[in-house]
């Protein structure tokens, strides 16, 4: 036989995770929108690199970007070919997902860390690149961004 006791606390247990399991929790102190969803908080709206898209850097192949390596110091870089996702996953999800290859010039070191990076189209945003091939002068950099 159950006491009152046993229940309160299997019952209590069992609404917390119901609540859970709802999505409907404010968690670290974010309210829920019209949508459902915990909307985006302004700083990441009013930062650019936040809409960059696939679309937004097919113009700029074969085009010079201006990586800032420190605060006196500069390198150009050439955007030389964009790679998508495979179709299938596109397919299977709402997602843009796709990486950038950069080239530097012969002699031109960089570190694998996030640099900004500049160009007249897009102005400066903070992107991560890493080294890509045996060469040393070529670079990647990734997006993913799921979407509803």
């Amino acid at each position: 036989m159950q006491n009152r006791r046993d229940f309160l606390k299997y019952g209590s247990i069992a609404a917390a995770g119901g609540l859970l399991l709802t999505g409907r929790v404010n968690i670290f102190g974010q309210s829920i929108d019209k949508s459902g969803y915990f909307p985006l908080p302004p700083k990441i709206l009013s930062d650019k690199s936040t809409f960059l898209n696939k679309q937004s850097f097919e113009p700029l192949i074969d085009q010079l970007f201006t990586v800032s390596v420190d605060d006196s110091s500069k390198i150009s870089m050439r955007l030389v070919e964009i790679v998508s996702a495979g179709d299938d996953l596109a397919s299977r999800v709402s997602i843009d997902a796709f990486s950038l290859i950069f080239e530097v010039r012969e002699g031109q070191l960089l570190d694998d860390r996030i640099y900004d990076i500049s160009h007249n189209d897009i102005g400066t945003v903070p992107i991560f690149v890493s080294t890509v091939g045996r060469s040393q002068r070529r670079f990647q950099a990734v997006f993913s961004r799921v979407y509803n």
